[in-house]
């Protein structure tokens, strides 16, 4: 997916935040190991609830959660200057 160079659209971004704590509700009822959603992405045993969310889209709600204070932040491959939205801050 090419980068963005705006914001995610505030309803998709709410989707994705309730993707992922969809996806933490059945990493709890599995059984298994709470992880970062970045390390969900793409992993064999990704949370349906991620699959229609493109990398930065979760990204996106990734980051929205660790400025809520909802979400330990998680460490990037590299650094984005921009708060995580494409553009220049």
């Amino acid at each position: 997916m090419p980068k963005r160079d705006f914001p995610i659209d505030p309803e998709r971004l709410m989707l994705a935040v309730d993707a992922i704590f969809y996806a933490f509700e059945v990493l709890v009822t599995e059984g298994r190991p709470l992880r970062h959603p970045l390390e969900l992405i793409g992993a064999v045993d990704q949370p349906v609830s991620l699959v229609e969310f493109s990398r930065d889209e979760i990204d996106e709600a990734s980051l929205f959660l660790e400025r809520m204070g909802m979400l330990g932040r998680h460490r990037r491959r590299g650094k984005r200057a921009d708060g995580g939205f494409g553009r220049a801050a």
